[in-house]
């Protein structure tokens, strides 16, 4: 059961960028207002948080809605807490929420000059 039905979208935001976290909770905010919603924020530095925040709201009949999450965070991944999550639900003991994964990583490249 979602949140919706009580007029609360709960978003948990997970990075291990200070930065990227705090432009999305003001983009969260700004979302909110602009559409007349209840957002309620949730933040993680790490995918322990995340799980640990995720299992104590769903132990409270409280549940996120959208999970914005890092793919490369140092020690778990993203993709991991996805797959978790994913495996939950297929076992039908856990409300599965939309799930955005991004990375702020990029490789780039040097050129050789000759």
């Amino acid at each position: 059961m979602s949140n919706k039905k009580k007029g609360i979208y709960r978003v948990l935001i997970v990075d291990d960028e200070t930065l990227i976290r705090n432009n999305l909770f003001r983009f969260f905010n700004k979302l909110g207002r602009e559409l007349k919603i209840s957002i309620e924020l949730l933040q993680s530095e790490n995918c322990f948080q995340c799980l640990n925040l995720i299992y104590q709201n769903f132990m409270e009949n409280k549940y996120v809605d959208i999970l914005f999450i890092d793919e490369t965070m140092p020690i778990i991944k993203g993709s991991y807490v996805i797959n978790l999550l994913k495996k939950l639900e297929h076992e039908k003991s856990f409300y599965i929420m939309k799930i955005i994964s991004f990375t702020s990583y990029y490789l780039t490249k040097k050129k050789k000059i000759s």
